[in-house]
């Protein structure tokens, strides 16, 4: 399928003058680079093993496009206040589709991050909950093949259409995540022929499933969601950001848990305001500024609080991975 998604890239550029100036755009796009090193020992839910420190990278990406994405007012007056432009009568006439089974169409995404970015969109409008179409996202990232990974947003976590469940995709490369992940995760269990592994010190934690078999890979999913639907105690979906790739015959499925939507000086009501909304492309490494003036100003110190205040701290981690062990013990 990656072949057809190319195919209507490659002609979107040609049909839709809006996508092809945001491409363009793109190509000329500036980035920085801060550089972080991981901790010394590995955290407490992985082995407490010392390890030597590995260097890593999060890139920041000046991209005014964004700003509508990063802005948007995701409240539940807000969204029905205003018609859901992943629905298939709001989309521009410019926007083609590409059948992906029976239940989702992908789309170009007109504002993209990546060279090669597409939206995969639900025929039906209804809510974002990945625990429903966790098994589809497995699928698509198979068909899709290693040259693209689906990732996902959470409702509370970056999506800036919570209303309409959707994932993205883009061509891999671009998120630092794609060249240090083997770098910086630690094994935290074997199960039913899936792979669990933790980061080690990454200031973004996550867990990760690796397996030949889907099936194993989606009851690892449904253990850790259930973890952390039960540490967080909450009714709506857990907290999340995710990424998922198939490349030579293994899935990886990388969880980022979250505590907020936005860090606090996205609030901030004077010079010290940063527009920044975090979603999984930023937790991969690829921090997106909508504004000329963020760009500018950002700090690795801010980088620090930003994920240190959107993700779950060190203690809450911890327990998350212990319960998660005993989950899947049982599994």
């Amino acid at each position: 399928m990656s072949q057809p998604s190319l195919a209507l890239l490659n002609e979107q550029k040609r049909s839709w003058k809006l996508l092809a100036e945001n491409l363009r755009s793109l190509q000329a796009a500036q980035t920085r680079t801060y550089e972080f090193e991981t901790s010394l020992v590995a955290g407490a839910s992985a082995s407490r093993e010392a390890h030597a420190a590995v260097r890593f990278v999060i890139r920041t990406q000046f991209n005014p496009s964004r700003l509508s994405s990063v802005s948007a007012k995701v409240d539940p007056a807000s969204l029905g206040n205003r018609p859901c432009f992943l629905c298939a009568d709001n989309r521009p006439d410019e926007q083609l589709e590409l059948a992906c089974g029976d239940e989702f169409v992908l789309l170009c995404n007109p504002y993209p991050i990546f060279p090669e970015h597409f939206t995969i969109v639900h025929r039906e409008h209804r809510p974002q909950h990945i625990s429903d179409s966790f098994a589809a996202m497995l699928r698509l990232s198979q068909q899709l093949g290693r040259r693209y990974q689906v990732f996902y947003n959470g409702p509370r976590c970056g999506a800036s259409a919570p209303d309409h469940m959707h994932f993205q995709a883009g061509d891999r490369g671009h998120m630092p995540i794609d060249a240090e992940y083997d770098r910086v995760k630690r094994p935290l269990f074997q199960c039913n022929g899936a792979s669990v592994f933790v980061d080690a010190g990454y200031l973004r934690r996550f867990i990760s499933i690796e397996s030949e078999d889907a099936d194993s890979v989606r009851a690892c999913f449904a253990a850790t969601y259930d973890a952390m639907k039960r540490l967080a105690g909450d009714e709506d979906e857990p907290m999340m950001n995710l990424i998922v790739a198939h490349e030579r015959g293994t899935f990886r499925a990388v969880v980022f848990p979250r505590t907020r939507h936005r860090p606090s000086f996205y609030f901030a009501d004077d010079q010290s305001r940063l527009l920044l909304s975090p979603g999984t492309v930023d937790l991969g490494g690829l921090v997106i500024t909508p504004r000329r003036q963020d760009f500018d100003r950002l700090t690795a110190a801010h980088l620090v609080e930003m994920f240190q205040q959107v993700t779950v701290p060190p203690h809450a981690f911890a327990q998350l991975c212990d319960a998660l062990k005993e989950r899947l013990a049982s599994v």
